[in-house]
C-alpha cells in the first residue's frame, strides 16, 4: 500500500429529512464503503447501520429550496399603533422585512422491489461532503450524474 492510497471509506455527516428508517433531523453520518460496495447511514452516536447498496442507486443530487419568511407584522402593527394610532398600525405592518432563505437538500434516489425511492438530507456543503458526493457520482453509471433539480 503506497503513501499516497485512496480512501476506501469517505465519510460525510448530514441531518437526515426522510427515506431512513429515523427520526427527523437527526445527524446521520453517511460512509462510502468500497469493501462493501455501499453506502453505510448511521445516527450520530448509534451503532445500527443501514447499507444501501451502490448498484441500486439511480441518481444523486443536490435541491435548492427557496423559502420567504415574513418578519413579525403583528407586532409592528401593535407598536406603530399604540405608538401613533391607525396611521402608524398601518406604516408598522408595512415596515416588516422579508427574508429569504435558500435550504439546501441532497437527494439518493434508488429502486427497492421494482419502486423508486429517496433518501433526503440536509446539506451542510462541507468539503468532506462534496468529497463524498464527489466520489459517489464517480461509482455510479453516466445516468446516475444530474446537474440539474431532482424530482422526488
Amino acid at each position: 500500500m503506497g503513501l499516497f492510497s485512496k480512501n476506501k471509506h469517505e465519510k460525510t455527516q448530514m441531518n437526515h429529512c426522510e427515506g431512513l428508517p429515523l427520526r427527523k433531523d437527526c445527524p446521520i453520518v453517511l460512509e462510502l464503503d468500497t469493501d462493501r460496495n455501499a453506502v453505510v447511514f448511521t445516527e450520530f452516536g448509534k451503532k445500527q447501520e443501514i447499507l444501501l447498496p451502490i448498484s441500486k442507486i439511480t441518481r444523486t443530487g443536490i435541491l435548492h429550496i427557496d423559502t420567504v419568511e415574513s418578519g413579525n407584522m403583528i407586532g409592528r402593527a401593535i407598536v406603530g399603533g399604540v405608538l401613533y394610532g391607525g396611521a402608524g398600525a398601518i406604516i408598522g405592518a408595512m415596515t416588516a422585512q422579508e427574508k429569504k432563505k435558500v435550504k439546501h437538500l441532497y437527494s439518493i434516489n434508488y429502486l427497492s422491489d421494482g419502486e423508486e425511492k429517496a433518501i433526503v438530507m440536509k446539506s451542510a456543503g462541507t468539503i468532506n461532503e462534496m468529497k463524498f458526493r464527489r466520489m459517489l457520482d464517480d461509482l455510479l453509471p453516466q445516468s446516475g450524474k444530474t446537474d440539474g433539480p431532482v424530482t422526488l
